[in-house]
């Protein structure tokens, strides 16, 4: 962790809480990075230092927005990839969720196309239209870890700002989802896309496994149990549906339980 420069424009205040005095100094800290222990001693200074200069500036009047910005990104990141463990600061041992993996560019974000494939900064959106999609009607830039299909709707106001109506659509897996088709059925458009794949939690069996009867309004699992009751839920965005539930003494009992 390096100490944004404009934190030192209060240099007395600042300077006097540190524990470190080589924040400075941009050359590798030599430790043995393959120790855990080496790591953590390392790590722990630095955030409580961080702590003591967002405590020092959040408490002087008349500091400049540029410098409340600094230090409110130096807090972000000294904070987002520790934890508290024992009465010591340590590091999470999972990666948090949007992080900012630049302090020059802290819009920046980590991506995955695929589990292998990895991209960090951002990704670029683009609309074509025509016949042979020969025009380029919208584009955007996004952070990397964006889903594809954000922003669609504005994609789509950049495009109809230029004259060009759109009703039809045609994407990849990344638009085959539910909420981007009702989105694009409420604006009258015409969206043509696979369904994306079913993503399945570890220790469950994903929807794909289950044999679904729409006529008859019942669910099939893979060991060919069947069931009709239901419970009112809510999905992700709060519209009311209505979720399958099967017996748990039935479940509780099922052969396949422990492949699942």
């Amino acid at each position: 962790m390096i100490m944004p420069a404009r934190c030192f424009e209060l240099e007395e205040p600042i300077r006097g809480v540190l524990e470190r005095n080589d924040y400075l100094d941009k050359s590798k800290p030599k430790i043995n990075w393959g120790d855990a222990e080496e790591k953590r001693a390392l790590v722990e200074p630095l955030v409580k230092d961080a702590r003591r200069v967002v405590e020092v500036v959040s408490g002087l009047g008349g500091v400049r927005e540029e410098l409340k910005q600094a230090v409110g990104l130096l807090r972000g990141v000294a904070e987002q990839d520790i934890e508290g463990r024992d009465g010591k600061i340590q590091i999470k041992r999972r990666v948090t969720k949007d992080r900012v993996i630049s302090i020059t560019d802290p819009e920046m974000r980590h991506g995955h196309k695929t589990a292998s494939k990895r991209a960090a900064g951002y990704k670029g959106k683009v609309m074509v239209c025509g016949a042979t999609n020969d025009f380029i009607g919208a584009v955007d830039v996004v952070p990397a870890n964006e889903p594809d299909n954000t922003g669609l709707c504005e994609l789509i106001d950049e495009q109809e700002g230029h004259g060009v109506r759109v009703t039809k659509l045609r994407g990849d897996t990344s638009f085959g989802d539910r909420d981007t088709r009702e989105e694009m059925e409420q604006r009258g458009i015409d969206l043509t896309a696979k369904l994306p794949p079913e993503k399945n939690r570890e220790g469950y069996f994903s929807k794909d496994d289950f044999e679904l009867n729409l006529e008859e309004m019942y669910p099939r699992c893979p060991a060919g149990q069947v069931t009709y009751k239901t419970r009112k839920a809510r999905d992700h965005r709060g519209r009311r549906i209505r979720v399958f539930v099967f017996d748990n003494e039935v479940c509780s009992a099922c052969p396949m339980r422990a492949s699942a």
